[in-house]
């Protein structure tokens, strides 16, 4: 754990990302997506707190996270 700036929080150094959690239309991903059930966010939650993981990501990546994913995943031959 850290303190988050500007905050006498502590967060993991790992976040977990859940813009997908939410909503599927109006996003500009490369191909459309099933949302989660409300038990597979739970699990998902539980796991992440379990795994020590306190901070929950849940802005939509900007155009230049994306294009920087994609070119981490090209480096890494993966894809997404």
């Amino acid at each position: 754990m850290r303190p988050l700036p500007g905050s006498s929080l502590l967060v993991s150094r790992l976040g977990l990302g859940t813009v997908k959690f939410g909503r599927n239309e109006q996003v500009k991903y490369p191909e459309p997506f099933d949302l989660p059930t409300d038990s597979e966010i739970l699990h998902l939650l539980e796991t992440a707190r379990e795994c020590g993981i306190n901070l929950l990501d849940t802005a939509p990546p900007t155009a230049a996270v994306r294009s920087a994913s994609a070119s981490c995943s090209e480096h890494a031959g993966t894809t997404g």
